[in-house]
Formats: C-alpha cells, sequence, structure tokens
C-alpha cells in the first residue's frame, strides 16, 4: 500500500514541478513545497466534497477559491513571494489545482486544446 502511494505522490511531484509560475518559469519543488502541494490538493479534493454534488455550489467554490488566491498572488509580485515562501504560489492553486480534478472539465465544458486542459491520465490522484 505504502508502495502505491509514494508512485501517486511521485506523480503528483511531477505534476507540480512541470507547473509553469510564469511563461518559462517552473516552481521547483524542493521538500517544503511538496508537502504544501500534496496539501493544497488534499484540501481541494475535501473541499469539494463538503461542497456536494451541485454543480454551481462547486463552480461558486472554485470561483471564490481562485479569486482569493489570484488577489494575493499578484500582491508583491510572484517571483518575489514564491523566494521567501515555502507554500505552493498562489497562481499554482488557481491554475495547477483544478485542472487535477475531473469534475473540473464537466463544470467549466474543457476539453482537449483548452489552455487548462491535462490529459487525464496526467492528472494526478492520490485515491
Amino acid at each position: 500500500m505504502k508502495e502505491q502511494f509514494d508512485q501517486l505522490e511521485g506523480k503528483l511531484s511531477e505534476y507540480f514541478a512541470a507547473a509553469e509560475l510564469l511563461p518559462g518559469v517552473r516552481q521547483e519543488i524542493l521538500s517544503e513545497r511538496h508537502d504544501e502541494a500534496i496539501a493544497e490538493y488534499v484540501g481541494m479534493v475535501l473541499a469539494l466534497d463538503v461542497v456536494g454534488d451541485n454543480p454551481d455550489d462547486q463552480r461558486k467554490f472554485l470561483e471564490t477559491y481562485a479569486s482569493a488566491n489570484w488577489a494575493i498572488g499578484t500582491q508583491g509580485g510572484i517571483l518575489d513571494r514564491w523566494k521567501m515562501d515555502d507554500h505552493l504560489a498562489e497562481i499554482l492553486r488557481c491554475n495547477a489545482i483544478p485542472p487535477c480534478l475531473d469534475s473540473f472539465y464537466d463544470l467549466y465544458d474543457i476539453i482537449e486544446g483548452d489552455p487548462m486542459y491535462v490529459p487525464p491520465e496526467k492528472r494526478p490522484k492520490l485515491w
């Protein structure tokens, strides 16, 4: 079981290591940020579970989450904050977490070729 989790965790780490903070700038997932990436992903999965199955409620939650993180991320410069903070960059919370979730594609009619599209086999899953 631990071996399976380690494989899934590795896929999640690879996903976030490939995510761009800004065009051409990738967030290096250091040990501290690796744990934060997992926490953000798990938090989103659990929060959506609490929100329930209503698509309008799910969209409202995702949009509020993105809006709050985007506002934080644009204050003081993305790169400056990222260099000083061990947490996952806010821009990645907005642009990398939701595309991990299969429900995101149905909620927003995301299809292959759209900017936030991630092929199903590349979407990290921990369970």
